[in-house]
């Protein structure tokens, strides 16, 4: 009985110490492999680093449009000026202009002259207007002949209202025997004819 308890005591030991030897060996294993495989080395970071500034932004571009905002500024209301009451000014006395014949004091109507005379031919007029005539105030050749009259135009003399004046023309007779007409109008600084026409009559031989 008690050989059997031995048997059984040294199994149970055997088993032990088999059990222990394998796990010997596989620690012993484990440390073979851990020892072989490679050591990974973890890289130093330093508790600092450089400053790196952040990447300049040149443009930006938008998808949509960006509306812009206008601001209104109320335009202020301006205030009236002070201005005094114009003094209605005097009212500016309107003349009129006009000529009256008064007589031929040369060559009448119906002289008779030669061909190619030389005719000064003078008229005595009164202004019996109220305007006074000055260089603005004209005697234009109106109808007729002229008869040699060196100019069309010519200023009449210039006189108050109520003056007599004499106009004085220089005339060529014609080259033809014949009764010729001269008519001469005063036109005023507006270049409004006015008064009555002075004119000559003569007879060329």
């Amino acid at each position: 009985m008690a050989t059997r308890t031995n048997k059984t005591t040294m199994r149970n030991h055997l088993r032990s110490t088999r059990y222990a030897f394998r796990i010997l060996c596989c620690v012993f294993l484990f440390s073979i492999l851990a020892a072989c495989a490679p050591v990974k080395v973890t890289p130093f970071i330093p508790p600092t680093r450089p400053y790196v500034p952040p990447t300049e932004v040149t443009s930006v571009v938008f998808a949509t449009p960006v509306p812009e905002v206008t601001l209104e500024i109320p335009t202020p209301t301006p205030r009236p000026a002070f201005t005094s009451t114009p003094q209605p000014a005097s009212p500016t006395p309107v003349c009129f202009s006009n000529l009256q014949w008064l007589e031929d004091i040369s060559y009448p109507d119906g002289t008779q002259v030669l061909p190619g005379q030389t005719i000064i031919k003078q008229w005595r007029v009164q202004n019996n207007g109220t305007c006074n005539w000055d260089n603005r105030f004209v005697l234009r050749f109106s109808s007729g002949d002229q008869l040699g009259a060196l100019n069309n135009k010519f200023p009449l003399y210039p006189a108050m209202n109520g003056a007599e004046a004499i106009i004085e023309i220089e005339f060529t007779a014609p080259q033809f025997p014949g009764l010729y007409r001269t008519t001469w109008q005063a036109y005023d600084a507006l270049g409004q004819p006015f008064g009555q026409p002075i004119y000559m009559e003569i007879v060329v031989q």
